[in-house]
């Protein structure tokens, strides 16, 4: 098991500069159904997880349905979110 993952967009591309210990899959500008279709197959068991992701979403982009996909493929990982929105702050419960 890793010991950390820092994982989204452009915020979690420069969190990834204070966390060098973490594996990083992050890339500036990403919405979170790209971020689901380029990533999300190789996020791997960590005991803690940084995501900032849907930051960059626009109408048309599922970001609930994207972010629940995620936290359920990473369930067994204490997470900290990072830009918390409603819809963050109904999955982190």
């Amino acid at each position: 098991m890793l010991e950390c993952m820092v994982i989204g967009d452009s915020i979690a591309v420069g969190v990834s500069h204070f966390r060098k210990e973490c594996i990083t899959l992050a890339k500036s500008g990403i919405n979170s159904t790209n971020w689901n279709k380029v990533y999300i197959d190789r996020v791997q068991p960590s005991k803690a997880i940084i995501i900032s992701l849907g930051s960059n979403d626009y109408k048309g982009i599922n970001t609930y349905e994207n972010l629940l996909k995620l936290r359920k493929k990473i369930s067994n990982s204490k997470v900290y979110w990072i830009m918390p929105n409603e819809h963050i702050k109904h999955i982190a419960r």
